[in-house]
């Protein structure tokens, strides 16, 4: 009796029984009868870990043994590896119980790669086809160049993709160890874009722009102007999290969400958590805020005038950063016809006129992307000021910038010349 079997699905977790379990299904055609079934094969008690090898080992033998079905585990294509990737990366690119910006990034690299090699079989992927992938990417499916480090991003996540494949046992190690060879792109080699570099903003245009924001949104940018906070930090400041009275006149400020969280050391995690001394002159800006609900959020959207967020019971970095452009377009208008505001128009005429006109529109965007700054800035003049009145590691240790096992072997020095710094300069 002649049987047509299709590929078995990836493994999908599922309840059997109310027992939980991992399952496969395919479906069996009789090509004398034209009746087609549909099967399902149950794994019990197995991990997200054991899964796929479980999976592929079935796959490669008891099911092989049904049929003449050639073995998958060498024509398996190239977007089922991907899909399998993908479900790995969603559950580990996650901080906090949030995917993380890693995640988007890793969607975009599978997409680019199956638009063009997703139908062929994953070990026919080689390093010239991998180097026509990264070449490929430099422009985006509307045609536009990407940054050199986001192709390179890119070319890095197709790696270790096949890395994680080959520790699955379903690429062979020939693919794996080829695709390695697949060189970055190069700094003005290509025609890919080069990022600029951040650049620290003068005071004098911060303080420009701090009228045009409301109090909240002041106070949290002189914050990180006097501390050299991260944006996350400032955001997500509470009153437990600051020890006031361990160094005398300084405050010390330990955030509970941090940029590096998902690479700490749960053993030494003390040793290894961000610290941030806190001067008098950012003292003075936070004591306002402080609360007696020690585990509450000190700037809260739902108490400021006009702010997004207020769900959320805090800011984020993306609703500051809108916030300060907002603030930047309303302090930096032109002021020179044919951009400025006749008389008499309204602003939303002033839109209608300036966004009809082409070229007009290209000059306004060139004036307000030229005279836009971000909240990275801040961290930079930080530096470029710490820099100036002591050394760079003062700027390393305050800004939180040194690598994990420089932060391990000098954690308490580190923290001491942080407050001295503090102390000197508020």
């Amino acid at each position: 009796m002649p049987i047509r079997r299709t590929k078995p699905t990836p493994p999908k977790p599922s309840t059997h029984h109310n027992k939980p379990c991992w399952q496969t299904r395919w479906r069996e055609s009789n090509l004398d009868t034209g009746k087609t079934v549909s099967k399902i094969k149950r794994w019990y008690n197995a991990t997200q870990s054991q899964i796929t090898h479980l999976y592929y080992d079935w796959l490669n033998n008891e099911f092989a043994k049904l049929s003449d079905t050639p073995n998958y585990k060498q024509t398996m294509l190239t977007e089922e590896l991907c899909e399998l990737y993908l479900n790995h990366s969603k559950k580990t690119y996650t901080k906090n119980g949030k995917p993380t910006s890693h995640l988007s990034n890793v969607i975009t690299a599978i997409n680019e790669l199956v638009a063009r090699e997703g139908k062929r079989p994953m070990n026919m992927m080689d390093a010239p086809a991998l180097a026509k992938y990264r070449d490929a990417v430099i422009k985006n499916p509307k045609g536009r160049v990407r940054h050199r480090k986001t192709v390179n991003e890119y070319l890095s996540i197709i790696k270790r993709m096949y890395q994680w494949g080959r520790e699955q046992g379903v690429v062979n190690a020939q693919t794996a160890n080829d695709l390695q060879l697949v060189a970055n792109l190069q700094p003005r080699r290509t025609k890919a874009k080069e990022r600029k570099g951040v650049k620290p903003v003068a005071w004098q245009t911060v303080e420009a722009t701090l009228p045009h924001m409301h109090k909240q949104i002041q106070d949290m940018i002189l914050i990180m102007w006097y501390t050299g906070m991260r944006p996350q930090e400032v955001c997500v400041m509470r009153t437990k999290d600051i020890d006031t009275t361990s160094y005398k006149g300084i405050w010390v400020y330990r955030p509970h969400i941090s940029k590096l969280d998902h690479l700490d050391d749960h053993e030494d995690e003390d040793n290894r958590k961000r610290v941030i001394a806190i001067g008098k002159t950012a003292q003075e800006i936070i004591t306002p805020y402080l609360l007696p609900r020690l585990e509450k959020y000190i700037f809260d959207p739902r108490e400021a005038p006009n702010a997004n967020n207020k769900a959320t019971g805090r800011y984020t970095s993306d609703s500051l950063g809108k916030a300060l452009k907002r603030a930047c377009d309303r302090a930096f208008f032109p002021s020179e016809p044919p951009l400025c505001r006749e008389e008499g128009e309204t602003i939303g005429k002033w839109r209608y006129r300036v966004g009809r006109d082409t070229g007009l529109s290209a000059t306004y965007k060139a004036h307000r992307d030229k005279h836009r700054w971000n909240l990275n800035q801040l961290r930079h003049s930080r530096a470029t000021e710490l820099n100036k009145h002591y050394n760079m590691e003062a700027a390393q240790v305050s800004l939180g910038h040194s690598s994990l096992n420089t932060a391990q072997i000098y954690a308490e020095k580190n923290l001491e010349l942080a407050v001295e710094i503090a102390r000197d300069m508020g």
